[in-house]
């Protein structure tokens, strides 16, 4: 009876470890499904946030706008500055409370800087799409502060299910599905994002600083809690207003914030009342944002306003952030990347405006882009020293910008010989029969050699790392009016 008793015993055993083992599987399979099924856009931009050890000393907050204004490699390499951008695209101001609130969780910065776009508004969260909240929030872990968050920015059950619990909101990605989901790629910007564009600004009238927005706002209020939190806990604020073509409405709030900043006796950069940028070679599209050039000229403003009002240290020659310089390092080997991928002029030479980027510019004599207003106002935001000097007869205009050594050396007459840059030794000549660009030798001729009687194109560009002082594998950049983008065809 025992015997019978013990057996029966040990097959209820085996019955229930079978059924654990296959809730196991079945939850591990839920659990892989929903990893793989989750959009790789939050991950993607907190990678390098939670991989880093460290304190962050300064975390950035706001919409897309601070998205593409604010590159915090680029204040690491200049200023020595260790900072996040946490900037999101539709980030209202309530969801900007709650990502500091969370980020809070892993870090202590001595200032958070938080632009005062959407101050106006009384949304909690994007008003374009459920989907932009998600990557503002789907990359922190569940914790306390991660449910106070959904509880706040939701009142849809549904919808607070789904950020406590993103299989409910992914589970039919399917088709969907491509390469990068099985091997992501990390934002390689710190929280930054390149978009690559040129635009012409839309117009609009200046109103006066007595004009503002309403103070009632969620906006507002939000504001409120970020700089009483901030404020709590001994950490300095900074407001911003970064720069773009902006229409009344977003003026009145970049107004009323003066009144924030006086309140609570902070810092205000209202760039809507300032030159930092040119909206002619600056925006990324007519109304809203900036491109990288823009971009850069609002990080290096704010990097010198940083360093010289708040006691930020220089953390460059600190051995615990020095894996910052192989970050740095990566950020440029990516921003290459996307250069060696540009098939628009304008996009091209908006790259080529960042002191780190040296190049050699070549455009044909008879080119209409030497008489366009445009292209010699992009050509000029590469540096400010350009004069775009008169062509004579048929040698072609070339430029030589050499950020790290010579400078900038503009020729007309057809020949610059022996010019010794950072990049190395730079040879060029051109007339009626002769197109020659040697670069620290003569084994190639970097500009191209057509068949008699074939169109020569209107610029050749060779684009040099001004880190390494290397020429980019495949950074040569060929364009002609008349077929548009001829790169590949002419360089292979």
């Amino acid at each position: 009876m025992k015997d019978y008793t013990f057996k029966k015993v040990m097959v209820r055993f085996k019955n229930s470890l079978k059924v654990l083992v296959f809730m196991a599987g079945v939850l591990g399979m839920v659990c892989f499904l929903s990893n793989l099924l989750e959009r790789r856009s939050a991950e993607n931009k907190y990678a390098q946030f939670f991989d880093e050890q460290n304190d962050f000393d300064v975390l950035f907050l706001g919409t897309s706008h601070v998205v593409d204004a604010v590159y915090p490699l680029e204040l690491w390499n200049d200023y020595g500055i260790v900072s996040y951008n946490f900037g999101g695209h539709g980030n209202q101001m309530a969801t900007n409370y709650w990502v500091l609130v969370n980020a809070m969780d892993y870090t202590t910065p001595e200032l958070v800087v938080v632009d005062c776009t959407c101050l106006s508004s009384n949304a909690k969260t994007s008003e374009v799409s459920i989907e932009q909240t998600h990557v503002a929030m789907d990359a922190f872990p569940i914790t306390p502060n991660k449910i106070k968050a959904v509880n706040d920015l939701f009142e849809n059950p549904k919808d607070k299910a789904s950020f406590v619990w993103d299989f409910l909101t992914y589970h039919d990605r399917w088709s969907e599905l491509t390469g990068s989901d099985f091997s992501p790629v990390e934002n390689q910007l710190k929280g930054a994002e390149y978009h690559i564009r040129v635009s012409v600004p839309s117009k609009f009238e200046k109103v006066p600083r007595e004009q503002k927005s309403r103070d009632d706002t969620i906006g507002v209020e939000y504001l409120i809690k970020i700089i009483e939190f901030c404020e709590e806990r001994g950490i300095e604020v900074l407001l911003t207003y970064v720069p773009f073509p902006a229409l009344e409405f977003k003026q009145e709030e970049a107004n009323l914030a003066y009144d924030i900043a006086e309140r609570y006796g902070l810092n205000y950069i209202n760039f809507l009342d300032m030159d930092v940028v040119d909206y002619a070679t600056d925006c990324l599209d007519p109304g809203s944002h900036l491109n990288p050039s823009g971009g850069r000229k609002v990080t290096d403003y704010l990097g010198n306003y940083i360093v010289s009002n708040y006691h930020i240290q220089d953390r460059r020659q600190e051995e615990r952030y020095k894996q910052w310089h192989e970050d740095y390092k990566k950020g440029t080997a990516y921003k290459f990347d996307k250069i060696r991928k540009l098939e628009d002029l304008d996009a091209y030479l908006c790259m080529l405006a960042d002191k780190n980027v040296n190049s050699c510019i070549y455009i044909r004599s008879d080119s209409p882009i030497l008489k366009d207003e445009r292209m010699a106002l992009l050509l000029k935001n590469i540096s400010s020293q350009i004069q775009m000097s008169e062509i004579n007869g048929d040698r072609g205009y070339f430029l030589l910008v050499d950020h790290a050594g010579q400078g900038l050396i503009e020729c007309t007459d057809g020949s610059l010989q022996n010019i010794e840059t950072s990049f190395g030794r730079v040879n060029y000549t051109c007339d009626a029969e002769i197109r020659e660009l040697y670069v620290n030798s003569q084994e190639e001729n970097y500009l191209v050699q057509l068949d008699s009687g074939a169109d020569e194109p209107d610029v050749q560009i060779v684009t040099v790392d001004g880190i390494t002082g290397k020429i980019e594998h495949n950074c040569k950049f060929v364009y002609d009016i008349n077929s548009g983008f001829a790169n590949a065809v002419l360089w292979e």
